[in-house]
């Protein structure tokens, strides 16, 4: 019995369907705030997240058994399992879609390719696919293309984060108001910006972690191009004024106060950092690209169990 349960946990957070879990829930939360609730949305938010993230994970695989080796380990050894996983999701997402209009489905395509365009930025080939398009001399080859790796990598390592912002902003904020033919008004746009802003900083926190097996195996990294003292001020100011903003939208009433829970997840990336920048090993490993010292499953409860927080005071309230 305790084999069972373990073996289900692992499936559970291996086969990120924690990750499908929390698309749905901040989906359903964000459609109970605005009163506009679509249960077959919710449905397909978990359905797609767990998809995506079941494919980059395959995708990835070389980087990723470098950031994460157990859950590397589990994929390889249960890769059928993982690809059932991918087609009962992929199967789900094609049985939903008849429950949305030609528009929508058009506005779900867009979103669509942001999330390609993430996985492509997160990968080097986007640096062959910027090579062959015109970056550098055809002739020059792969060599070529990877010799201008770092600079390259300066010039778009901000994306990935912004772009993992902005898609999950816009799935669990903007799409369940537009689904219901509702109007994006101010309290739907000043939750978009807040939750961009938090989002953007779990990617980047991240970034951090998978710095290791990004630099072994040229993939764009926020902090293989920037200076880390910088990336975390940044972020810490980024988060002071998130903070300020959401005080002002409760007190305008622009959003309601249980939109404070958010102050939550805003001083838990705080403290997670705050641990990090004052933590000698990690900062020794970040300086030489090792591993960081921080189990990576403990690092996923944390960096991406406290966005469940205000999904759940929301449901609650």
């Amino acid at each position: 019995m305790i084999n069972f349960f373990r073996e289900l946990f692992k499936f559970f957070f291996y086969g990120n369907i924690y990750i499908g879990l929390l698309a749905g829930a901040l989906t359903w939360a964000n459609s109970v705030l605005f009163g506009y609730v679509n249960f077959h949305l919710v449905l397909f938010m978990f359905f797609s997240a767990t998809l995506v993230y079941n494919l980059d994970r395959l995708i990835s695989f070389s980087s990723d058994f470098k950031n994460t080796p157990r859950r590397s380990r589990y994929i390889d050894k249960n890769l059928v399992l993982i690809l059932l996983l991918i087609l009962g999701c992929l199967a789900g997402i094609l049985f939903l879609l008849k429950n949305f209009d030609f528009v929508y489905i058009i506005g779900l395509s867009a979103l669509f390719c942001f999330t390609v365009l993430y996985l492509l930025v997160y990968n080097k080939e986007l640096v062959f696919l910027r090579h062959f398009l015109g970056g550098g001399e055809k002739s020059a080859g792969h060599a070529a293309a990877f010799q201008n790796y770092t600079s390259y990598n300066a010039k778009i390592s901000f994306l990935k984060p912004v772009l993992l912002g902005l898609v999950w902003a816009a799935t669990t904020v903007i799409l369940p108001v537009v689904h219901s033919g509702g109007k994006i008004a101010a309290g739907v746009a000043g939750l978009f910006g807040i939750r961009l802003v938090e989002y953007a900083v779990n990617g980047v926190l991240f970034d951090y972690r998978d710095i290791s097996g990004d630099f072994e195996n040229k993939k764009n990294n926020l902090f293989l191009a920037k200076e880390p003292g910088k990336i975390f001020k940044s972020i810490l100011v980024l988060l002071a004024v998130q903070g300020a903003f959401i005080v002002a939208c409760v007190f305008f009433r622009v959003l309601p106060p249980v939109i404070f829970s958010d102050l939550l997840v805003s001083l838990a990336y705080i403290l997670w950092i705050w641990n990090i920048v004052k933590n000698k090993a990690c900062q020794e490993n970040l300086k030489n690209f090792k591993p960081v010292p921080i189990p990576p499953l403990a690092y996923s409860l944390v960096v991406d169990g406290v966005l469940f927080l205000p999904a759940v005071f929301v449901l609650l309230q």
